[in-house]
């Protein structure tokens, strides 16, 4: 198993950063359809955005998402209108 070691944000006042950890352990399951999977994508991101958002280093957080688009951009080749 591969670890990786981050730092948190530091304090602020009497706010504390909590100390995460963060396991990928299991494969995604086949669910039965594809608004399933799709359900279990967005829960599953919005539980690992917040925590990363409470607890990295703003500096940190803001690059993640920097290099998290740079490795997408490739699939950007056409347009975002939709269709009508």
């Amino acid at each position: 198993m591969k670890h990786v070691s981050i730092h948190k944000a530091q304090d602020i006042g009497s706010s504390k950063v909590e100390s995460v950890t963060i396991t990928f352990t299991e494969p995604i399951p086949d669910y039965q359809s594809l608004p399933q999977t799709a359900e279990k994508f967005t829960a599953e991101a919005a539980e690992l955005g917040n925590v990363l958002c409470a607890t990295l280093p703003g500096g940190t957080y803001d690059r993640l998402l920097g290099i998290m688009l740079a490795h997408k951009a490739s699939h950007f080749i056409v347009s975002h209108k939709r269709s009508e």
